[in-house]
């Protein structure tokens, strides 16, 4: 039984829900036939990617399975780690379209996309949202957070010849790892 991750770091919370309702969104409608605008170019592309080792319906309840758990995972920020590791791997997935399968992407490759193409180089967005949220969660120590604190030191109030000071305001700044940073 796989132990719940605990996510360390509070991400930005509408991008998490916004992103978690488009993935949830988009998954719901690939268990429904023809109600995606996507359907064909997914299954296509799952189709390529698998040498037709699965056929269409399967490819697309797969694919349906998969964003609607992304988008859970997302919008209840559960299992931050596992969301991420589907997410890069539907994210890759999303991009392969542009390798594969070039007559349904382009008009002109690679300078003119088609909508489907052009449907595709948005996940730029998706990719950097998707990072913003998860990385502080899968990575805590190798991104730098920013902590408010209110500085209460004396020595912090008094100025460097040793004079008091006539106002002892708490002094609010941003710490990062270590480092104080005046607001």
């Amino acid at each position: 039984m796989e132990k719940k991750q605990t996510p360390n770091v509070a991400s930005p919370t509408f991008l998490r829900y916004a992103l978690g309702l488009v993935y949830f969104h988009f998954g719901i409608l690939k268990f429904f036939p023809d109600l995606s605008p996507a359907e064909m170019l997914a299954t296509q592309t799952v189709m390529s990617m698998t040498q037709h080792w699965m056929d269409a319906s399967t490819a697309l309840w797969c694919l349906a399975v998969l964003e609607c758990a992304i988008g859970l995972g997302f919008i209840f920020n559960v299992l931050p780690r596992v969301t991420f590791v589907l997410f890069i791997g539907h994210m890759i997935g999303t991009f392969m379209p542009l390798f594969v399968l070039t007559e349904f992407t382009f008009k002109f490759a690679p300078f003119a996309p088609n909508v489907e193409g052009q449907y595709i180089f948005k996940n730029i967005v998706f990719l950097a949202a998707g990072w913003t949220v998860l990385l502080p969660n899968v990575f805590p120590r190798r991104v730098p957070r920013l902590v408010s604190t209110a500085n209460t030191d004396e020595s912090i109030s008094k100025p460097a010849n040793g004079a008091p000071m006539t106002d002892k305001r708490k002094v609010p700044s941003l710490r990062l790892q270590g480092h104080s940073l005046p607001v």
